[in-house]
């Protein structure tokens, strides 16, 4: 979801001095992050080498050291040409982008491409993703989050057999699992040859041997990043003239007793481009540090740059940037997207007078930003603004930090309601947290913007839906409606109708969702002919009408998605092949794009519409399949909703303890839906007469079953009686 992390996704060439380029292949996955371009890295053989080695005998290693001394450049090259561990099992976690130690979990869910459970925490559905994988799983910049960090990281080691954890930090986690490996800076022949390097990627000609450069390198304690930021300068300063204004800073700088005095180096490295900075450059490097993660033109325009225009911006920015200050890379869509290295981040933002204020600045911009995607959410825009509402998350989320902090709880409701949908589509649960930090759900029929008030209520009341906490949804989406009725409050009712089986509500509803749409075309429209489409599906009314809607148009971005979705719910009555064939369709396509919201729409009507109209092995194939792929996926809460139509299956193929098992099972998950309800209240009706006194105890053992449990007792019960179909020639029940 929010690009706060990133992944291997194509051959990753290391460009080192010291060895020949390593080349690791890499194969894509649904969900991807590009990782930045590496720069060479100088003599670090020898720490990659021990890195290696700790990692095959410890499934927690912390790389420890001072600020800049290449602990992230150390941690790429190593999973870059990491033999053990297969190339999509590589994950890069960054966390110096969140000061939130509650967001750590979803930083790390976003990196992985994983999404919240329904059913859990931020922190149980990333060990439910890892539990039954092999990865290895980098932890970058753990230093401010260093409880946050051995937390997750202890709960990850101690459910995950085979997953292990690289972690950098300026101080180790503290775990007992732990082997921490202090990172040395680097040697005086490296530091130089580093230096010469970089000198000439700024355009200077420098001999790595030169004794002022090797003098200078002393000087920065062979702190890459110190090195790195005194070569950007070498056009217009001599490795002789550096060493000068260093020793000046170095007494300016120096820290008391327990300073660390390479940190003193880095900052001081710092400290010497700032000063070379005008005054105008040097407010704009501080207000620029309220920014995390990537940013475009625009965002830095909103933010610090307020008043102006397009081309002095970029000037303004450029200059940063020539002087490595600021760090430009290219987006998905062809734009240059910008940010800030950690370290010149809080040094820039310590700097700034008035932080207060540019927070305010930060926390406006994003709201507005926000608004103005959700509202090409209604146009044919929608699949741009999704891409770009998730490049900016790591910034919504700052923003929602910021805003709670100040007690602005109007900004947060504004960042709340535009992110609904953005949320909704790929479960992104994390908005509920964002609700509770502001206390949203409070008495708030005396606001005095009482819309905003209210459709932010309905949004934490959809989000406790999608989670099934169906009672305390019903009643805050209850108090929203009651405030104000629009598309969004309306919304999160039908939502909190639909998850408890009370389809009179939804079909009730589902026109005057369609009149509350803002638009023709759009995410609104969508939900509310989905809504009508469902309803008619699970009550079997056959709908006639012809469109030119094929499953090749499930292809065609969200809004195609949509369309092939309500055209199969339509159908499923009328023509079961055709609509069959569409709601798998949007299977396929969300699976692929990682829909989350539609991939359960469409698989849960194949499920609990489509399927009993197919013959009973048929069923259970198609069932066997998609029940497979949510176990793939880690989808817990669609198994849990899938469950009851494999006990209905399981029960009528004669296996009627398997079923038993899973009503417990579902019983445990506490999730509901649709049509599954009427089978689930039907089959503990009849299972107890068939089982007699061995129900109870059944029904129990399912009670204990955890998602993966209870989706390999159904896969596994569902082949065994399509064997056994398959043997008999399809004879008897089936």
């Amino acid at each position: 979801m929010h690009r706060v992390g990133y992944r291997f996704v194509a051959g990753v060439t290391e460009e080192r001095r010291d060895a020949t380029p390593v080349t690791a292949p890499v194969t894509p996955a649904a969900t991807v992050w590009s990782a930045p371009s590496a720069k060479a890295v100088f003599g670090r053989d020898r720490d990659v080498h021990a890195v290696r080695e700790r990692l095959e005998t410890h499934r927690l290693v912390t790389v420890t050291g001072p600020a800049g001394v290449g602990k992230t450049s150390l941690c790429r090259r190593l999973v870059a040409g990491a033999p053990s561990v297969p190339a999509e099992g590589r994950w890069f976690c960054e966390l110096g982008d969140t000061r939130d130690p509650e967001a750590v979990a979803n930083v790390v869910l976003a990196a992985l491409g994983e999404a919240q459970q329904a059913d859990a925490d931020p922190t149980e559905s990333l060990v439910r993703a890892l539990e039954e994988r092999s990865d290895l799983l980098v932890l970058d910049n753990c230093e401010h989050l260093v409880a946050a960090a051995a937390s997750l990281a202890d709960r990850v080691l101690s459910r995950c057999p085979s997953v292990r954890i690289l972690a950098t930090s300026r101080e180790p986690l503290g775990l007992l699992a732990e082997s921490v490996y202090p990172l040395e800076p680097l040697d005086v022949d490296a530091a130089a040859a580093c230096f010469a390097s970089r000198a000439t990627d700024a355009g200077a000609v420098v001999d790595a041997t030169d004794p002022a450069v090797r003098e200078l390198c002393r000087r920065l304690d062979g702190i890459p990043l110190a090195i790195e930021l005194a070569a950007a300068r070498a056009r217009v300063l001599a490795p002789s003239e550096m060493i000068e204004l260093l020793g000046d800073r170095f007494r300016l700088l120096r820290g008391g007793p327990g300073t660390d005095h390479r940190h003193s180096s880095l900052h001081a490295a710092i400290a010497s481009s700032w000063e070379g900075l005008s005054s105008d450059d040097r407010a704009l490097l501080g207000r620029l540090g309220v920014l995390v993660g990537t940013f475009t033109l625009d965002d830095a325009r909103g933010v610090a740059l307020a008043g102006a225009d397009r081309l002095d911006a970029v000037d303004a920015l450029e200059r940063l940037v020539r002087q490595s200050l600021l760090v430009t890379s290219p987006a998905p869509d062809g734009r240059v997207r910008f940010h800030l290295l950690e370290s010149v981040r809080d040094f820039a933002f310590e700097h700034l007078d008035d932080p207060t204020a540019v927070r305010r600045a930060h926390v406006h911009h994003y709201a507005r930003r926000a608004e103005e995607l959700e509202a090409a959410f209604q146009t044919e825009r929608v699949d741009d603004a999704l891409a770009e509402m998730r490049e900016a998350w790591a910034n919504l989320r700052a923003a929602v930090g910021y805003a709670a902090a100040a007690a602005d709880a109007d900004a947060v409701r504004r960042i709340v309601r535009a992110v609904a949908q953005y949320a909704d589509l790929f479960g992104v649960y994390e908005v509920l947290d964002w609700c509770e930090h502001a206390a949203l759900d409070g008495d708030v029929s005396g606001e005095d913007d009482p819309v905003l008030a209210a459709e932010a209520l309905a949004v934490k009341a959809r989000m406790l839906a999608h989670q099934g906490r169906h009672d305390r949804a019903r009643e805050l989406a209850d108090r929203a409606l009651a405030l104000r009725e629009s598309h969004a409050t309306l919304l999160s009712s039908v939502w909190c109708a639909y998850y408890t089986g009370r389809l009179d509500l939804v079909l009730a509803a589902a026109p005057r969702l369609v009149e509350l749409s803002r638009s023709g075309r759009g995410f609104d429209r969508g939900y509310a002919e989905g809504f009508a489409a469902i309803v008619a599906a699970v009550r079997q009314q056959p709908d006639i009408t012809t469109t030119s809607i094929t499953p090749a148009d499930a292809e065609r971005g969200v809004l195609g998605a949509l369309d092939a979705l309500t055209e199969g719910l339509r159908l499923c009555t009328a023509d079961p092949d055709r609509a069959t064939e569409l709601l798998e369709a949007v299977v396929e396509a969300s699976l692929r794009r990682d829909y989350r919201l539609l991939l359960g729409a469409a698989a849960s009507a194949l499920t609990n519409v489509t399927l009993p109209a197919r013959p009973p092995k048929e069923a259970m194939a198609v069932l066997a399949r998609t029940l497979t792929r949510y176990r793939e996926r880690r989808m817990w809460n669609l198994i849990a909703a899938d469950i009851a139509m494999a006990a209905r299956l399981l029960a009528d193929a004669g296996d009627a303890e398997t079923a038993a098992r899973l009503i417990g099972a579902r019983h445990a998950s506490g999730y509901a839906v649709g049509r599954s309800e009427l089978v689930f209240a039907l089959l503990q009706e009849e299972l107890p007469d068939r089982l007699g006194p061995a129900y109870g105890p059944l029904v129990e053992q399912g009670r204990g079953w955890l998602p993966p449990e209870a989706a390999d007792a159904a896969i596994a019960a569902l082949t065994r009686a399509l064997d056994v179909a398959h043997g008999a020639g399809g004879s008897g029940g089936l």
